[in-house]
């Protein structure tokens, strides 16, 4: 049976695509920012021959926002998929990951509507694969992922989902959870996918994040509400009250008025948490197991590394690497020495006869250093324990020594806050140490200093060309404060001569080419 359909008329059944694959959609208040992000992405394979990249210029006066700004942009966008990304991400990736990333997800999730890198799920279990200043290389959770929420550095689309956000909210926060839950009223789902990116941003709440908070409750609360809706056939009942969400809500308008709700609650469960350290160290005196070895570490030291101690986790991926990945045949240089634990698996697994030099900067922890590494039972004149921080340019240095240990760092020039102590260190560096040392060979590396491994790869890089393999934590969040990323530091390393061979946590095993 023939039908005769007007001649203006279209049919979309007969409409192949058209447009780009990617659209990019973001708001820009630093421009040179925003140029970074387009050149890695072009780098990483998203080119203008299928992807289009749109901006609101914010860099002077506000010309929309997270909710209305963005809805603008994805009106205008032409893209098979939608992207709505923060000005601060680097493209680590390239294009092909994220395009079988979300083939992927068409074969698990048919009705996947939003998908990103960081979010929770309905357990309230965090599902993420980033990089950002908490972490390199984060993977969190089976991927890809389901969940209930998800952070706004990174939200990809599916335009014929339809999706938009609120028009009555308003604001930088939380548009990516408004973007989940309309999705779930669509009867949609959202993802975290394994598509790798770095973020340079901060991921602080600033003053609007309350304001946001409590209008995007009242919208949902308003939304899901108990309440009784006739329709033309039956009576339904809607919604319910979610107690758990006003007490938040409680504590953090008391935070916005300046006052520190619970506060008594909050020291109470501190000591309950510490309780069982207490009893420990009371029972034992600060001695804590870690593979066979009693160690003994300073009074008071930070819960969290106690913590660790006591469940044999403490520098665990470090432990790690040096078993799998460091030579028993070559002289270590360790810089960042702490409690000496890890320099004690260090000098256990190289050669009676081999050189072992430890760099540590805080003068507490240098007798700490000395006495466990020393349960090693190695020849004593093999192992040297040098108080000194690494730095270039000046012969000593201000170094802040904070009740954390943990958290001693060199200091800024106006630095000296409570709670603190300043004191000047020697400086040392991988030239003098290998002089000093008499090791005219390769040698290995281990390194943790809190950051100031961006310093060593950029000053030292003739004595890292004798450098076989490094061992090395990373702190992305010491990167990005000082104008940098993982990224730039990755490229660094490489440009020095070294493949990265193996990962985890924020350690990393890099070898000489």
């Amino acid at each position: 049976m023939s039908h005769n359909f007007p001649a203006f008329a279209k049919n979309i059944a007969d409409a192949g695509p058209t447009g780009p694959t990617y659209s990019f959609c973001t708001l820009v208040s630093q421009p040179h920012m925003y140029a970074q992000m387009l050149e890695s992405f072009v780098a990483a394979g998203f080119t203008a021959a299928d992807c289009e990249y749109l901006y609101i210029d914010n860099s002077t006066t506000n010309q929309g926002d997270g909710f209305r700004g963005l809805n603008r942009l994805i009106t205008q966008a032409s893209g098979k998929f939608v992207v709505l990304c923060h000005q601060d991400l680097l493209a680590i990736d390239p294009r092909s990951v994220l395009d079988a990333c979300l083939a992927d997800l068409d074969r698990v999730a048919p009705d996947w509507a939003v998908a990103g890198n960081s979010g929770h799920n309905r357990r309230g279990m965090r599902v993420e694969r980033l990089t950002d200043r908490h972490g390199y290389g984060t993977s969190l959770g089976k991927l890809p992922g389901q969940v209930v929420s998800l952070d706004e550095n990174f939200l990809l689309i599916r335009r014929a989902a339809g999706l938009g956000l609120s028009d009555d909210l308003a604001g930088f926060h939380l548009y990516g959870t408004d973007l989940v839950t309309q999705a779930g009223l669509r009867g949609r789902s959202a993802w975290v996918i394994s598509f790798h990116l770095e973020h340079l941003g901060l991921g602080r709440l600033d003053a609007g994040f309350a304001t946001s908070l409590a209008a995007f409750s009242r919208k949902y609360r308003r939304a899901f509400r108990k309440r009784r809706v006739t329709t033309p056939t039956v009576a339904l009942q809607l919604g319910g009250l979610d107690l758990a969400a006003r007490f938040r809500a409680y504590k953090l308008q008391r935070t916005k008025d300046g006052k520190k709700p619970f506060a008594v609650a909050r020291a109470a469960t501190r000591w309950v948490k510490a309780l069982p350290f207490v009893l420990h160290e009371w029972r034992n005196g600060p001695r804590y197991a870690v593979d066979g070895t009693v160690f003994t570490i300073p009074d008071k030291s930070p819960l969290a590394a106690r913590k660790a101690l006591r469940r044999g986790q403490y520098e665990g991926p470090e432990r790690r690497m040096i078993t799998k990945w460091l030579p028993k045949t070559l002289p270590v240089i360790e810089l960042g020495g702490s409690y000496g634990i890890v320099s004690h698996a260090i000098r256990r697994h190289i050669a009676p006869d081999l050189d072992l030099i430890i760099v540590e900067a805080n003068p507490d922890l240098l007798a700490t250093c000395r006495a466990n590494v020393a349960l090693a039972g190695m020849p004593a004149e093999r192992t040297q324990v040098i108080g000194a921080a690494l730095a270039y340019g000046a012969q000593t240095v201000r170094f802040a020594v904070t009740s954390g240990i943990h958290t001693s760092h060199v200091a800024g020039a106006d630095e000296g806050l409570t709670g603190q102590r300043i004191v000047e260190v020697p400086v040392a560096n991988l030239t003098g140490l290998l002089r000093d040392a008499k090791i005219t060979g390769d040698y290995a590396l281990v390194c943790d200093i809190e950051g100031a491994e961006y310093d060593l790869l950029h000053n030292d890089s003739a004595m890292l060309a004798r450098c076989a393999v490094m061992i090395m934590e990373i702190h992305p969040d010491t990167f990005i404060d000082r104008g940098s990323s993982v990224t730039e530091f990755l490229r660094m390393l490489n440009a020095a001569g070294f493949d990265i061979v193996d990962h985890e946590a924020q350690v990393i095993v890099a070898r000489r080419r």
